[in-house]
């Protein structure tokens, strides 16, 4: 078993989050950092758009579809390796 801590952010500031994970390899970890990267971009999606879609009030559909796709592709992901005691201090 390894030990993996995984941060995923925004472009916006304190959209970030760290979360430790157990499991067999690099390639498990990466798969569940991508999907925790696309749950926390959602999450946050609204920073975009605005609350009631206010932002995009005065955009076409293809300049909000080009907005939120640069907004996607603007998140992001990083796994790094920690070690046994780094993980158990940091899980609960």
């Amino acid at each position: 078993m390894a030990y993996f801590k995984i941060t995923v952010d925004t472009p916006f500031c304190g959209t970030n989050q760290e979360e430790y994970i157990e499991c067999e390899t690099i390639q498990e970890a990466e798969s569940i950092a991508e999907e925790l990267c696309r749950n926390n971009a959602e999450g946050y999606e609204y920073l975009v758009s605005g609350w009631d879609g206010e932002n995009f009030e005065d955009m076409t559909e293809e300049e909000q579809t080009e907005e939120l796709e640069e907004y996607y592709a603007s998140c992001d992901w990083y796994v790094d390796e920690v070690s046994a005691e780094e993980y158990f201090e940091n899980i609960s």
